[in-house]
C-alpha cells in the first residue's frame, strides 16, 4: 500500500477506501472532524469585516485577558 504523505487529502484518500469523504476521520493535520462549534458561525459573521486586517501580533488582549483570569502580569503570557 503507498502511503498518503501527511496532511488531510481526504478526497483521495476517499478514493483510495471507496469510501465518501464525509466517512473518513482525518487526523494527520490539525483538523476539527466535527467541524467548527455553533456558536462560532454568528461570531465570526458578525466579525467578518474585520477578517482584512492582521490580528494584533503582540495578542494585546488575549495576553491581557488570559493574565486577569490567571493572576499574571500580560508580559508573563505567551500566546
Amino acid at each position: 500500500m503507498n502511503q498518503a504523505p501527511h496532511g488531510g487529502d481526504l478526497r483521495k484518500l476517499a478514493a483510495i477506501c471507496g469510501l465518501p469523504p464525509e466517512h473518513i476521520l482525518d487526523f494527520s493535520a490539525s483538523i476539527n472532524p466535527y467541524g467548527p462549534p455553533e456558536w462560532l458561525r454568528p461570531l465570526v459573521s458578525r466579525n467578518v469585516s474585520a477578517l482584512r486586517h492582521y490580528p494584533d501580533p503582540e495578542a494585546t488582549a488575549c495576553r491581557e485577558a488570559a493574565a486577569l483570569r490567571y493572576h499574571e502580569n500580560p508580559d508573563g503570557v505567551l500566546v
